[in-house]
């Protein structure tokens, strides 16, 4: 039996669930939501299990877990309510993607070597580009009607990492915006700006996006400038 580590339910939609974890080998091993199983093959473990019935509470099993008390992993969980109303408009959206990033998982303490799939070993392709790799293709499956990914989009704020983002996501088309991060301002204030603040409009549906960087420093602002740009936009909506 697979020894199961980190399990956590990561999130909850109408009609799916999304449980990850990690085993220490290639085990396969079975997750279970509700009526719906899935079989994924280690060292890392993604299951996503659909058609699941909205409002509902259904049991959680990873095959091998033991009960636990912790929240990250409860042992029933309750899908979301359907909304009310005609569906508009769906979006994807991500966030720090972190571009010529190459080490992650590290908080330097005596847990560091205990954190599992989170952590980039020596050797391994760049997180960055692996994560995105699947973001994209996941986005591109989904097939929204826009795509809006937040900042960071780098991880030095160079104009060769912020290449990088472009190359990558803008195989999304026209649907794709971005907004910068504080890292995109750490160098150059004028990189990535992108014409923030903006709105993207798909059938109906207003998305209000601003950026609220201050260049070279770490904090966020929000400027009356821009609550009056929101306000401006939500009276025209």
């Amino acid at each position: 039996m697979a020894e199961i580590i980190f399990p956590e339910v990561m999130s909850v939609s109408t009609e799916s669930v999304v449980v990850t974890f990690s085993t220490e080998g290639d085990d396969r091993v079975a997750t279970r939501v509700g009526d719906a199983e899935v079989v994924t093959t280690g060292p890392h473990h993604l299951a996503r299990l659909t058609g699941l019935e909205a409002g509902t509470h259904h049991e959680v099993e990873v095959e091998g877990a033991l009960p636990s008390n912790d929240p990250q992993f409860p042992s029933t969980v309750r899908t979301l309510e359907q909304p009310a109303g005609k569906l508009l408009a769906s979006i994807a959206t991500v966030n720090d993607v972190h571009f010529g990033e190459t080490v992650c998982g590290r908080i330097h303490t005596a847990s560091d070597e205990e954190m599992g799939a989170v952590m980039g070993r020596e050797g391994e392709e760049p997180y960055p580009q692996k994560m995105n790799r699947a973001a994209i293709a996941e986005i591109s499956a989904f097939d929204g009607d826009a795509v809006i990914v937040k900042g960071d989009l780098t991880n030095a704020g160079t104009w060769e990492e912020y290449q990088q983002f472009l190359d990558a996501y803008g195989q999304l088309g026209d649907r794709m915006y971005h907004v910068r991060g504080n890292h995109d301002a750490m160098l150059d204030s004028t990189m990535a700006l992108n014409g923030a603040p903006f709105a993207v409009v798909v059938n109906g549906v207003t998305f209000a996006v601003i950026d609220t960087v201050r260049p070279g420093t770490e904090v966020g602002q929000i400027t009356r400038d821009q609550i009056a740009w929101i306000d401006d936009c939500a009276a025209n909506t």
